[in-house]
């Protein structure tokens, strides 16, 4: 057979590739291996004939088992395909998948197990098969060493920067294993990738987060992430958001790298309170125990071990180290995400380093010794006090169930408990969500600055509730000279000639003192107005005095927040005095200047731009005064500059 110039067996049972790049089915390769063991004598490279062990079994096409000594290595599996592989008495498995689907030409699948990638060997697909959309057929270790990896579960995705992504989780059982991946060309992120690396203006503020998305000026809402376009639009911040997640990326998203990141997968109640778990750290739970009489290797995150309970006699299951104590030698504590569950792990209790030489011995009674395990990293958390919650993205195992401890890398030991089971939340491939060509579609916890939100974007918070931001619309000055031109645009009075609405809101209390932090006015604030702005204030002087403020609430009277004031004589404002909202009250900072404010109907907004001369080109403008309309779609005004010179 043809397989035969391709693979050589050794003395030992080793079978390993060595030369050829044809890939054969785990079918031909058992034809191949008893085509050999009916021989009369093993020819130079095969070392298989009539008196040898029987190579390998078939249970059906899709399959095999070697037998004992036989052996593939992780080389030789990356030649096969079309099933399993089961070897060295059942501790090793390669197990076969089938990706099935459509994907834009030059598309790389993703295979993620046991918190990183695989490292591809299959490039843009691999036994791909055309006309029964298969894209790729290749064997992946899922048992090793007599541990599952991870539980063999895998999840496959397609990142490439340019179409839509997709993702398929699949648990790998014996035979073939199905994922079904679809792509499209992503019409929203035709971008070169190079312009895209330039937009650095778009940041993710990370961790738990109150945001007004909805701009009701009700309750914060709650998310995990504040992205803000900066100086992009909402299109392209999708495309920084994708090329932060993409293929090969080596930019970092709360703290992993972009094409690990997938958002939030759980969410889980914790009281019990240790210290405050650390957002964007890997947490861990399972079954924990201090360790005493270490031989051999120290335990470290990642290594499998097997209980040997009654002296090293008897197998007693296998689990991965999720946490391990940061001063741990031949003592310390270590969490363990447990694989296999025979019975229950107690005090004394013997563990061996799988395919290692490190040995330990359980110096407590195990925390939780018939608790699965597993690992995630922290995303957000609220924290109450001792109790709260907290949402991650789980890494390997499964996700915690009530009254498992919590331990977080890198401290010296639990944080939190578990006060509730794990409620699952459905990721997004592309982890901020969908853009339409016309508004975002945020995945599950996503937020944004409030005042880059539209009326037709949809978040989901943290509490599961969808909002929709208003409409947000902005005022633009054009032609105006930054460090030059004083800017006013506030309500139009309605006159002719047209001038500041001085009278839109009247003070409800006295300002007579030093120290005072609001500025209350009678009436219902408009809901167009910022959270964050200026008033003016008519003092008992008559001058209008500029107030910065921080927010306001009320539904009349109501009150505007600000900083500590001195409004003692000649600054005081006795009750019954103006107050008006200014949207740009400022010496111009670019061109055009700006302010969003949400839409609720339209105001007639009056603009004076002024300059004296005494700054920069030192030419003087005669004052520019207009209209304009705030609607639905903003207002502008362009400041026309005759000269006072």
């Amino acid at each position: 057979m043809a397989i035969g110039a391709d693979f050589a067996i050794s003395g030992a049972g080793a079978i390993t590739h060595v030369s050829g790049a044809t890939n054969y089915t785990v079918l031909q390769l058992h034809r191949w291996l008893q085509d050999l063991a009916d021989d009369a004598q093993a020819a130079v490279g095969d070392l298989i004939d009539i008196t040898t062990t029987t190579p390998s079994e078939r249970s059906t096409d899709n399959i095999i088992t070697l037998n004992s000594p036989f052996f593939i290595n992780d080389a030789a599996a990356e030649y096969l395909y079309d099933g399993s592989i089961t070897q060295l008495g059942g501790d090793e498995i390669y197990a076969g998948l089938v990706v099935v689907g459509a994907v834009e030409t030059g598309t790389e699948l993703q295979i993620w197990q046991d918190e990183g990638l695989v490292t591809s060997h299959w490039t843009a697909g691999k036994n791909a098969e055309p006309t029964a959309s298969i894209l790729n057929r290749v064997l992946v270790k899922v048992r090793e060493a007599g541990a599952d990896i991870d539980g063999r579960k895998i999840i496959v995705w397609a990142r490439e920067l340019g179409d839509t992504y997709a993702e398929f989780s699949v648990t790998m059982g014996l035979g073939n294993n199905v994922a079904a991946i679809f792509t499209s060309l992503d019409l929203n992120n035709q971008t070169a990738e190079g312009t895209i690396a330039t937009w650095a203006s778009v940041v993710n503020t990370e961790g738990f987060q109150l945001l007004d998305i909805a701009g009701d000026g009700s309750a914060d809402e709650w998310y995990y992430s504040k992205w803000d376009k900066g100086s992009q639009t909402p299109k392209q911040m999708y495309e920084r958001t994708k090329w932060l997640a993409r293929k090969g990326s080596t930019e970092a998203i709360h703290s992993t790298t972009g094409p690990l990141f997938r958002g939030i997968t759980h969410q889980f109640d914790y009281d019990g309170e240790v210290t405050t778990p650390p957002e964007d750290a890997i947490l861990a739970w399972g079954t924990s125990f201090s360790y005493d009489a270490g031989t051999g290797t120290v335990p470290a995150v990642g290594q499998y071990w097997e209980n040997m309970s009654n002296g090293g006699a008897t197998p007693n299951g296998v689990g991965k180290v999720v946490f391990v104590s940061p001063t741990a030698s031949t003592t310390g504590t270590v969490v363990i995400q447990r694989e296999t569950i025979t019975q229950t792990w107690a005090d004394n209790d013997q563990f061996d380093l799988l395919g290692g030489t490190g040995h330990l011995v359980a110096a407590s009674s195990p925390v939780g010794p018939n608790n699965a395990g597993g690992s995630g990293r922290l995303l957000a958390k609220y924290d109450n006090g001792a109790a709260g919650t907290l949402w991650i993205q789980l890494v390997s195992g499964v996700a915690p169930s009530n009254n498992y401890e919590i331990w977080a890398r890198g401290t010296a030991g639990k944080v939190v408990d578990a006060s509730s089971n794990s409620t699952t939340r459905t990721v997004s491939p592309e982890f901020l969500g969908t853009y339409t060509g016309s508004s975002i579609i945020g995945a599950f916890g996503i937020g944004i600055d409030p005042a880059d939100g539209i009326a037709a974007d949809l978040f989901t918070t943290l509490a599961a509730v969808s909002v929709n931001p208003p409409n947000n619309q902005k005022i633009q000055i054009f032609g105006a000279v930054p460090t030059e031109d004083r800017i006013l645009v506030c309500t139009s009075d309605g006159g002719s000639p047209a001038g500041p609405f001085f009278a839109q809101l009247s003070l409800n209390t006295g300002l007579i003192a030093s120290g005072q932090l609001a500025v209350i006015v009678d009436e219902a604030v408009p809901l167009d107005t910022p959270q964050q702005g200026s008033i003016r204030v008519q003092l008992d002087s008559g001058v209008y005095r500029l107030v910065a403020y921080t927010s306001w609430s009320g539904v009349g009277p109501s009150t505007f927040v600000t900083a500590s004031t001195d409004w003692t004589d000649p600054l005081d404002a006795a009750v019954g005095k103006n107050v008006m909202i200014t949207y740009i009250d400022k010496v111009a900072t670019a061109d055009p200047e700006e302010k969003t404010l949400k839409y609720s109907a339209p105001r007639t907004l009056f603009v004076r731009v002024r300059d004296g001369g005494t700054a920069g080109d030192t030419i003087p403008i005669k004052t520019f005064e207009t209209t304009t309309v705030f609607g639905t779609g903003g207002a502008s005004a362009t400041v026309i500059r005759t000269t006072d010179a």
